[in-house]
């Protein structure tokens, strides 16, 4: 029998795809997906990593991960009582491929120097998939502004930005405000971390917190 139809008693599979013609699936999905599975409605996100991407179906296991599981892709905490903790497992099968709009538009308001900029938003749910997908997006749109050459830009974490699993309020447009903090480089290969805000369209800030992302680039990038 295929691990996607029968996980361990601890794990339960999530439903995930490939969105149009991406060849992986998206991190805001998997926080989204595992963020369903949380008992108390005022949880937030705590903190969230992830190792590497996937293009398989995936399941949660609860927290701690196996040292050395090389099933695992990433990890996320909710905060609440209680606390609450996942590792995404990657299963056998592939995901399935749908072409289903994410229902989110961005567009570029500031750009004052290299991952230091701002973007206003639409949604057209306000919920916590949408602006993971808003935050996600305009941090990599952001990253992509560096250079021609940057590629392979994915989200790989994010801490201390206290985003509610539920009870979202009526947050349909505003503006997300990003801020470089630190730029590391090992050959062709980047890590960045920016910190970013979330406002309404009033410019009240809701939340902020810090994000980390990765990306490739053959030209050595001088970012300060």
């Amino acid at each position: 029998m295929s691990e996607d139809t029968a996980t361990s008693n601890d794990s339960q599979q999530i439903a995930v795809f490939l969105r149009g013609d991406r060849d992986y699936v998206q991190g805001t999905q998997m926080l989204a997906r595992a963020a369903e599975h949380v008992s108390d409605p005022a949880a937030q996100i705590h903190w969230a990593t992830f190792h590497r991407i996937s293009a398989r179906n995936l399941a949660i296991r609860p927290l701690p991960a196996a040292a050395g599981d090389e099933a695992i892709v990433g990890q996320v905490e909710f905060s609440g009582d209680p606390v609450t903790g996942w590792a995404f497992v990657e299963l056998d099968q592939l995901a399935p491929q749908l072409d289903r709009p994410m229902g989110v538009r961005i567009e570029q308001d500031t750009l004052d120097s290299p991952l230091n900029g701002s973007y206003r938003f639409d949604v057209d749910i306000a919920d916590l998939e949408s602006m993971l997908n808003v935050l996600v997006q305009a941090i990599k749109s952001l990253h992509q502004e560096l250079d021609p050459l940057v590629h392979d830009v994915w989200f790989t974490g994010m801490r201390r930005l206290a985003l509610p699993v539920a009870g979202w309020p009526l947050l349909h447009r505003g503006r997300v405000r990003i801020a470089r903090r630190r730029v590391g480089r090992a050959g062709e290969q980047y890590q960045s971390l920016v910190e970013v805000v979330i406002e309404d369209e009033g410019g009240t800030e809701m939340c902020r917190g810090f994000v980390n992302f990765a990306f490739k680039s053959p030209k050595v990038l001088h970012v300060h």
